[in-house]
């Protein structure tokens, strides 16, 4: 028998065997069976949905990963409840979250519960001793975000004689840990010429790229004002909008301000959107964001050539816009 016709009963053969195996067992995939998801997968999916565009999934990922044993699951869902993500916004739910952590063996939810008692309201001289003790234990024991707090409260003085060299130190070492804070923060030094030898546009623009990606709000409002600009990237109007409004939502103002005037102006060829200018000048202007309550009056007084837009955001505050002379 010529080997072609060998290879294709062979072939066959093998489909048929298949499909009576598939007819067996209907229920079950007779190709490999996709195992469920590990505790570390689990973890990052849920900080991508945190970050995402999906935050309410985030509690139900971090569930999961913390029920097969991520003890770092446990800190996230403290993170969820210290920043209102996906769930009420409490520090005390957040505290009792990282103590479980903590008790499990997350050295992260250490210093993030060190950093949340000493800048709690009125803490007592007890809370800011163990607060300090967090911090340095957790820096002690290698862990990154252990470094950037305690690196931040060198650079600061706070309970600790200031020292800038092992402050800055620290935060390096952490933002090569990937701590999106410390990515932040030493990206606004380069920004800003602080602390470090020289300002450095590209170099801080890279930080704060990290940062922002990986849901650092501080970041990302840094980051939509130098696409704006064109500091340290090329100027990107619509990417400057997209960080922008990452930052607005999760609650900047001076983001939101940034945006509302953009949107507004129709800055740098980004499409005008004056509806939405305006709703976000009004969010900021009423977090008493003085530059925000500024142009939020200039468009209530002109119009601008939108005085439509103008007269319903008088309506909503129940104001009326005064007449132009």
């Amino acid at each position: 028998m010529p080997f072609l016709a060998i290879l294709r009963r062979a072939c066959l053969a093998l489909f048929l065997g298949h499909a009576a195996g598939a007819a067996a067992n209907p229920g079950v995939d007779t190709a490999a069976a996709e195992a469920p998801p590990t505790a570390g997968e689990l973890l990052e999916q849920g900080r991508l949905a945190m970050f995402g565009a999906q935050p309410q999934d985030a509690l139900a990922l971090f569930t999961r990963a913390a029920q097969a044993g991520a003890a770092r699951a446990l800190g996230a869902i403290g993170e969820l409840h210290a920043r209102g993500i996906g769930v009420a916004q409490s520090a005390s739910e957040a505290a009792q979250w990282y103590r479980r952590a903590i008790a499990a063996g997350d050295q992260e939810s250490r210093a993030r519960l060190g950093l949340a008692v000493l800048r709690g309201p009125a803490a007592t001289s007890a809370a800011l001793r163990e607060g300090l003790a967090l911090v340095q234990q957790s820096s002690e024991r290698g862990n990154a975000f252990g470094h950037y707090a305690l690196g931040r409260l060198l650079l600061e003085g706070l309970l600790l004689r200031r020292d800038e060299a092992r402050g800055l130190a620290l935060v390096e070492q952490a933002a090569r840990g990937e701590v999106p804070e410390a990515q932040s923060l030493l990206g606004q030094f380069y920004a800003d010429g602080r602390e470090v030898a020289a300002a450095h546009s590209g170099m801080a623009a890279e930080l704060l790229t990290q940062a922002a990606r990986n849901g650092d709000v501080a970041a990302q409002a840094r980051l939509g004002a130098f696409y704006r600009d064109g500091r340290g990237v090329e100027r990107d109007a619509p990417e400057a909008a997209y960080w922008l409004e990452k930052a607005a939502s999760a609650g900047n103002t001076e983001a939101a301000a940034d945006l509302g005037l953009m949107l507004v102006e129709g800055t740098a060829g980004l499409r005008r959107d004056l509806d939405a200018g305006l709703h976000w000048l009004k969010i900021a202007a009423g977090q008493g964001f003085a530059p925000a309550q500024y142009h939020l009056g200039v468009a209530l007084l002109e119009g601008r050539g939108y005085a439509a837009a103008a007269q319903r955001l008088a309506e909503e505050l129940g104001a009326r816009p005064a007449g132009r002379p």
